[in-house]
């Protein structure tokens, strides 16, 4: 085998692992082109000057396996319970913050899940959101950034790009992270 077909192999075989991880399945079905290329630490183009740290493709290239998951999974009565949570104490009693990474278009076609939650694009969040400073992040989304010990719960369209929202934020250096795997394909039945 030649060096190069070895290093493709290698490649390949780590972002089999890293999507097997990622969305807990055992076959990596999801995993696209275009999301192999993402997991190599190609974020694509952006329309600003500033990339806050993106996430090193090293990193996301190591091959992870379910128990390097760095986020823990709830279903619609744990999100439920969560914003129960939040309405009696707010963000700061509640240690919670739900950030919905779907685009803006798909939560104006829906509606929000709730009006607790944040709306930040994926797309942003792969651009570095995460690690903008405080004063930027609150400028530019209009919500101020979530705290290291803040509970980050995560939620999208049906909880895979929330899974990749919570991996990113983990690799930021957030400890506290939720994914909710229904998404709003489950909250709007």
């Amino acid at each position: 085998m030649r060096s190069t077909q070895r290093v493709v192999a290698a490649l390949l075989s780590a972002n089999v692992q890293f999507c097997r991880a990622l969305i807990g399945h055992q076959t990596p079905t999801f995993c696209s082109r275009g999301n192999f290329a993402l997991q190599r630490g190609n974020v694509g183009p952006t329309t600003s000057s500033k990339v806050y740290n993106a996430i090193p493709s090293t990193r996301l290239m190591m091959g992870f396996d379910e128990s390097d998951r760095p986020f823990s999974r709830i279903n619609k009565s744990g999100l439920e319970e969560i914003l129960d949570d939040i309405e009696k104490g707010g963000r700061e009693d509640s240690g919670y913050i739900i950030i919905d990474v779907r685009e803006e278009d798909e939560v104006a076609f829906t509606g929000k899940i709730s009006k607790h939650a944040f709306t930040l694009p994926l797309s942003y969040i792969q651009r570095g959101a995460l690690n903008m400073p405080d004063n930027d992040f609150m400028e530019t989304f209009g919500f101020e950034k979530p705290l290291p010990d803040e509970t980050i719960v995560f939620t999208c369209k049906a909880g895979i790009r929330s899974a990749t929202a919570a991996s990113m934020a983990g690799m930021s250096g957030f400890g506290n992270i939720i994914n909710y795997m229904g998404g709003a394909d489950e909250w709007f039945q």
